[in-house]
This record gives C-alpha cells, structure tokens and sequence, in this order.
C-alpha cells in the first residue's frame, strides 16, 4: 500500500480531528449519524452530489451555511488518500463557465464505467488548494478521474489570481484540460435567468416520463447585456489561462446539444484518455427549448432593444428573429 505523505499528515490531523468533531456536533443536532448516513458506494463519490440521501445532504447543507463543507471534504480525502493504492490515470479536469453544459459532460463521463467525473470540487473554501486537488484522484475507484472547475471559483474561493499558473501546473502533473464553452452567449444567459426563476439548476424528466414546462421569463434588456459582457470577460480570461497549454476544446451547441453528439464527443473523450468507448447516458433534458420567442414574455421589447447592436446576432440566432 502507498504509504500516506507524512507532510499531509503533518498539516492536517488536528484539522481532521477539529473537523470531525464539529461534524458529530452538527449530526447530534439534526439527528444525522454520519456513518449511518453514508451510502454503500460512499467511497466512489466525494463531490457535491456524493449520491447522499435526504438526512445526510441536509447535513452537508448546515455545513455550507458557515463554509465547512469544503473544509470537511479536504479532511477526508486526505484519509482516502492514505488508503489509494494506485493514483487514478488518467486524469482531467472540465474549465468551463456555469450554463455550458458542463454538468450534462459531466454526467454523461461518469456513466462510463472507467470514469469517476465529480462536479464543481472547488465551490466551497479549502485551506490548502493545491493538496486538495492532489488527493481528489487518489480518493477515486475508477481508472480515470476528472472535475470541473469554474475561472470565477479559483479566484473567489480560493484566491487564485492567475489562473494560467494554477492550469500550468496541473498540467505539468499529467492533468488532461478540456475547455467547454458555449457559442451563443445569450442563450447561456438566459438560461442562468431561468434558473433563478425555476429554482432548479437542471432538467429532468417529469414522474409520467414528459419534459416540465420551462418558464416564461421577463428579461431586463440591460441586465442581459451586463451578463453578456461579462462572459465575454470570462472567456478573455480562459482563453489567457489556456495559453500554450495542449487542451481538448468543446463547444456545446456542436458537441453536446443533440443526443448523437453527445455520444460521439464522449466518445472521442474516452478514446483521447486512453480508455475502452461503450455506450454513455443521463437524464437530463435542455432546461431550454430550441426557440426561446414563446418563452421570452417581453419579446418584443427585447427584440427592439439589441436591434443593430453587436449581441443581436445572439438573439436571431436564439429566437429565430
């Protein structure tokens, strides 16, 4: 067995052990026996979904309100760590902004039985960034790891101004990168907009198997443009942190919004990491239809206001105006 680094060690059994304690306190209070709590494939998941049960996500819920959740999860993946015989690879991780279709990738990889994807494993504060990211594949089953990540969550939850050295980095440790965007920027806008208004981050189907009805949404024209803008801004960003860095680069509207090409990009994926391709499934649906006029209530207003601007081809494209 790998013994476990005697620096992590070092650094993090008396976190471990703070941790831990103020878990038991927090589980005494709701009711919640961690171990009694954890599934039996507890082990394959550690990531925000961890395939958790009501009690035990309501735990984790208590935990997010003061930002421990983080700090619980880099606990215990040093413990996992100590245990992995063998490190994960390969290994890969999803930079992409919100709305790009990053959790239906996601899913999709993990439906793969030789690919454990979590998703966003750096939403919540840690105390050592780069330790945790580290132990996050050796806490892995599967043959082949990977995680999504967000430009925006490296610098605002972990502090990380120069997210080009954080990406150079991994991929001077074997880190694969795949880079997923999304082409048309206002339908990723709305589609954050319909979330808040749905209050769901995702589609599924309904219990008699049909898709929900999406929401018919307001727009505030200057507000769009804001977000538009500023996702122009990210995607300057990205593309200055994946300067000179070998990535696998996906556009959703190419790769990921009909069913065939999602089997087809994964496909390619699962050949790019080395690995066996094999039929690859989820069940979630677009949260958005393909023509967003009959679900956009100020259509007109909206359609006027970006008229002869440089986002109107955004709009005609997204509406078929």
């Amino acid at each position: 067995m790998k013994p476990c680094p005697a620096d992590t060690l070092n650094v993090d059994l008396l976190g471990v052990s703070y941790l831990l304690n103020i878990c038991r306190l927090v589980s005494i209070e709701v009711g919640v026996s961690v171990e009694r709590e954890q599934p039996a494939d507890f082990g394959h998941k550690v990531g925000a979904r961890m395939r958790i049960g009501p009690r035990r996500r309501k735990f984790r819920d208590l935990l997010r309100r003061g930002d421990l959740w983080g700090y619980y999860l880099e606990s215990e993946l040093v413990l996992r760590t100590c245990l992995r015989r063998t490190l994960p690879s390969p290994r890969f991780v999803i930079f992409a902004q919100g709305r790009t279709g990053s959790r239906l990738l996601c899913e999709l990889l993990d439906s793969h039985s030789g690919i454990d994807c979590d998703f966003e494993m750096l939403a919540d504060p840690v105390r050592d960034v780069h330790r945790y990211v580290r132990n996050l594949a050796p806490a892995s089953i599967r043959p082949a790891y990977g995680f999504k990540v967000k430009i925006y969550q490296l610098k605002h939850r972990h502090g990380i101004g120069d997210s080009a050295t954080f990406l150079r980095q991994l991929h001077e440790q074997d880190w694969r990168i795949i880079n997923l965007k999304r082409r048309n920027l206002f339908r990723q806008v709305y589609s954050g907009l319909a979330r808040q208004v749905r209050g769901k981050a995702h589609s599924r189907p309904l219990s008699d198997g049909s898709a929900p009805v999406p929401p018919s949404v307001s727009l505030d024209v200057a507000e769009i443009v804001r977000l538009i803008r500023l996702r122009q801004k990210m995607l300057r960003r990205e593309r200055r942190a994946l300067k000179g860095l070998p990535v696998k680069t996906l556009v959703y509207e190419d790769d990921l919004f009909q069913p065939f090409d999602q089997q087809r990009t994964v496909h390619n994926i699962v050949e790019w990491l080395g690995l066996t391709p094999e039929p690859v499934h989820t069940d979630m649906i677009p949260n958005t239809p393909r023509n967003l006029r009959d679900v956009i209530a100020n259509f007109d207003e909206v359609e006027a206001a970006l008229r002869g601007t440089e986002f109107e081809t955004f709009f005609a494209e997204a509406t078929g105006a």
